[in-house]
């Protein structure tokens, strides 16, 4: 027995406890990322029987190979059965099983932190947990480097750290600490004969527990204290080295969130809710306009960084000159259950009044809040809303030039380089022969909307940036909202147009004579393109949800209607409607129904059930060595053949069980061999030894060699000597894991 083990207790003991402890602690640090909590109950079942098999296993002197092969097929075999309590009827486990992890990456990509509970999700997550907890145990003890387990537990940490658009709790990275000391704390312990320089004050202690405690609390505890001290008042790492980008204002770095992963979001919300209500004193409903995404590149359309400014009143829409009639709004809005950093607003605001701290970008005209907790600003917010609207004349807006210079033209000018040929090439052909740049926009909207053949459907083919955009253009011609205003918006910067894309809602359904009420699933997207005098103007190019502007349709598309005027070569200037976009109540595809969870007995009698099945398809794997072993064993001692040939295979089934049972096989005659072996059995047993050493000899080296005693007697003589001298932990792995069947393969591998 080595010298830092006790009695009863395996140094493997205190590590698998250890990193168990850790990893059931690191996996709380996933809470921030969803509202599900029950990932939890499942990990940690999971993390109990992967560190269970790893404190049994090596405790019975099992290899590190076969404990990360038993601890895959635990983790393989759990996370089948939990997707199985998970629910879904389709007809193939094994698809269903694949398709959740599927499921969760959608699901991941189209919400925002804290996710909404989902079963893909749930299952990843616990996946994710089994794996770090396989990988925590082979940095402790399959490779001995205890210290190097910060690296998977961290990765934990980093998911949170690296997705969260809020500071990560600081309970995280304690919870992180924590487990990484009790990892080290159990080291000391296991090693405390190196630990005790300058340590020790009286010779009163004694024990290397109380030693590593003591270690543990001079060093681990003010560390902890130390580094969540300094996270208070260091400042955070900025993600301007990330490709990430965050606006600038009067205070200071502000991070924003991603307008289209509420956009994705929220169209495929599986009920539909009104999450705001406005009144208005224009007869038309208006777009509440949010943030404003004017950088397009190889990952599509995206935030730049934002100059704010604080303050209520904002200065006058970049670009756009007053014209005499121009119609100013008065707006009054309540949101609801509705929570964004972004202040809703009819473009183009002028002023507002409403509670916290906000700031404003002179440019875009976007107005973000600034205060504490401020992606939670606008919820359950009423504020009023003075705002122009902007609504150009056709045949003005026909002899407009897009040559002028918005203000963040360095944003929303240039074509990128690497833009793909097919989608320049489609924007040539669609704009051909047609040199005006308002109807060279109004081509444009009128193919994605009418003649191009694409559908509305908030299930894409996936992809990102020119891969989205090609497979929408080309291929799939299915999308929303998101899709049409990206592709008119990228071909509109290749005719030369300045661009960018704005995300808000719709101006929803009317309600009476002038309330509006506006639904999660009104959330919407559209380009604004630029044009001199007039500055940036709405265009709709996803059909079916909204009617285009009247100044965006030429006469004789169908978008203008039986009776439009004759006028081919530029915007009808059609007279405004009471309703210029209509609610978008018909979506053309319905979101599926959520799909019902069964209740919670029922996940835990199928998780149980599968559970169940998978440890019984375990123990069958975990009994196939013995059976072999077994089955060579009565192979040996059947008793067939020549008796040279049975004297042989006693004496091989006994060096085997030499082998098995921990030992090694001594080198001599056999003589020598049966004298040193029976000096450590008890007396029956080494009689025996003696007896089959001597056989071996005759038949080796004498012509006649008849066989007067039991070999196969003889040979389980020998076996019970051996495992009356060995430990219990010995016994269980000559049994269940024999040595010598692994040695004789591998020597088979090698040609030895």
């Amino acid at each position: 027995m080595a010298a830092n083990e006790k009695p009863g207790l395996l140094v493997s003991d205190r590590f698998a406890v250890a990193v168990t402890f850790a990893v059931l602690l690191a996996s709380i640090t996933l809470l921030p990322l969803t509202e599900d909590v029950g990932y939890l109950a499942l990990s940690s079942v999971l993390v109990l029987i992967l560190g269970a098999i790893s404190l049994v296993l090596r405790r019975f002197r099992l290899g590190d190979v076969a404990v990360i092969g038993f601890q895959t097929i635990a983790l393989l075999g759990f996370t089948f059965a939990v997707s199985l309590g998970l629910g879904g009827e389709d007809g193939n486990v094994f698809s269903r099983f694949i398709a959740l992890f599927g499921e969760a990456t959608h699901h991941m990509r189209t919400q925002t932190a804290p996710m909404e509970p989902n079963p893909g999700v749930r299952l990843l997550f616990v996946a994710a947990i089994g794996v770090i907890m396989i990988l925590t145990d082979v940095m402790v003890q399959g490779i001995d480097r205890p210290m190097w387990s910060i690296a998977p537990l961290s990765s934990l940490f980093l998911v949170p750290a690296l997705a969260l658009q809020d500071e990560v709790p600081w309970w995280c990275f304690l919870a992180i600490a924590i487990g990484y000391l009790g990892i080290l704390l159990a080291e000391g312990i296991n090693t405390s004969d190196r630990w005790p320089r300058g340590v020790r004050r009286s010779e009163h202690d004694h024990g290397s527990t109380q030693l590593a405690m003591r270690m543990a609390l001079l060093v681990g505890a003010p560390a902890i204290v130390l580094t969540l001290a300094l996270g208070t008042v260091v400042p955070t790492l900025t993600s301007q080295g990330w490709g990430l980008t965050r606006p600038k204002g009067d205070d200071g770095p502000l991070q924003m969130a991603d307008p289209t992963l509420d956009l994705r979001r929220n169209l495929n919300q599986p009920t539909n809710r009104v999450v705001m209500r406005y009144t208005t004193d224009q007869p038309d409903g208006a777009y509440l306009r949010m943030a404003s995404l004017p950088v397009f590149n190889a990952t599509g359309w995206q935030n730049a960084g934002l100059q704010l400014t604080s303050g209520t009143s904002l200065p006058p829409p970049p670009g756009h000159r007053g014209l005499s009639g121009e119609v100013e709004r008065n707006t009054t809005i309540r949101v609801t259950d509705f929570r964004s950093q972004y202040l809703p607003l009819p473009f183009a605001p002028s002023s507002f009044s409403a509670e916290g701290q906000w700031a404003y970008d002179r440019d875009s005209l976007v107005v973000l809040a600034t205060g504490e907790n401020y992606q939670d600003a606008i919820r359950d917010l009423e504020y009023s809303v003075q705002s122009i609207d902007i609504k150009p004349d056709g045949p003005g807006l026909s002899r407009a030039m897009a040559s002028g210079n918005p203000p963040d033209s360095q944003l929303t000018v240039p074509i990128p380089q690497d833009i793909p040929d097919d989608i320049v090439n489609l924007t040539l052909e669609i704009t051909q022969g047609i040199d005006a740049p308002a109807l060279q926009a109004a081509a444009i909207q009128d193919y994605l909307r009418n003649t191009g053949g694409f559908t509305y459907s908030t299930e894409p083919l996936p992809g990102s940036g020119y891969e989205a955009l090609q497979n929408f253009l080309f291929d799939d011609k299915k999308g929303y909202c998101e899709q049409f205003a990206g592709s008119m918006a990228a071909m509109a910067r290749v005719s030369g147009i300045p661009s960018r894309v704005a995300v808000g809602f719709l101006p929803g359904e009317r309600q009476g004579n002038d309330e509006w009420t506006v639904s999660v699933r009104d959330m919407h997207a559209w380009p604004e393109l630029w044009f001199e005098g007039y500055g940036w103007v709405r265009f709709e190019p996803t059909p079916t949800i909204a009617s285009p502007p009247p100044w965006t349709v030429v006469s004789g598309t169908s978008d203008a209607g039986p009776e439009g005027p004759e006028q081919p070569e530029e915007p009808a200037p059609v007279p405004p409607v009471e309703d210029e976009s209509p609610t978008p109540e018909p979506i053309p595809e319905e979101a599926p129904p959520p799909m019902e969870e069964p209740p919670a007995w029922q996940q835990v009698l199928k998780v149980g059930g599968m559970s169940a099945g998978i440890a019984a398809l375990v123990a069958a794997i975990a009994s196939l060595p013995m059976l072999l072993r077994s089955r060579r064993r009565s192979s040996r001692l059947a008793g067939v053949g020549p008796p040279a040939q049975q004297v042989e295979n006693a004496w091989a089934e006994v060096r085997d069980s030499i082998v098995d049972y921990g030992g090694r096989w001594p080198a001599g005659s056999p003589r020598v061999i049966g004298t040193q072996i029976a000096h450590d059995l008890d007396d029956q047993s080494a009689q025996a030894m003696t007896s089959l050493s001597l056989m071996v000899e005759r038949a080796r080296y004498s012509q006649h060699h008849p066989i007067n005693a039991d070999l196969g007697a003889i040979t389980h003589q020998v076996r019970r000597g051996l495992a009356d001298r060995s430990r219990r932990q010995d016994h269980f792995a000559a049994t269940w894991w024999p040595k010598s069947l692994w040695t004789r393969l591998g020597a088979k591998l090698v040609g030895s």
